[in-house]
């Protein structure tokens, strides 16, 4: 098993320490592996040539999620008769 060491200022110490209220998890390797597995998602979904967006049910509104680093994503699906 390989340990990962983070720098983080205090305030993004203090997100982590949020977050891991949030969801119930149990420390931060738990909170890095959920990250990283739903960015494996977030990447495969755009591969596919979708968008991540997030959904409003009762209004009937969709949100695109604004993660830059899946904007370098460009493996993905290109309509036909465009390069």
């Amino acid at each position: 098993m390989k340990e990962l060491k983070l720098r983080l200022s205090d305030a993004e110490e203090d997100n982590v320490r949020r977050m891991l209220e949030d969801t119930g998890l149990a420390n931060e390797g738990d909170l890095i592996n959920n990250a990283i597995t739903l960015l494996e998602w977030a990447i495969g979904e755009r591969k596919q040539g979708r968008e991540i967006a997030s959904v409003d049910v009762e209004n009937r509104k969709f949100y695109k999620a604004r993660l830059p680093v899946l904007d370098n994503v460009t493996d993905f699906p290109r309509p036909m008769g465009r390069a």
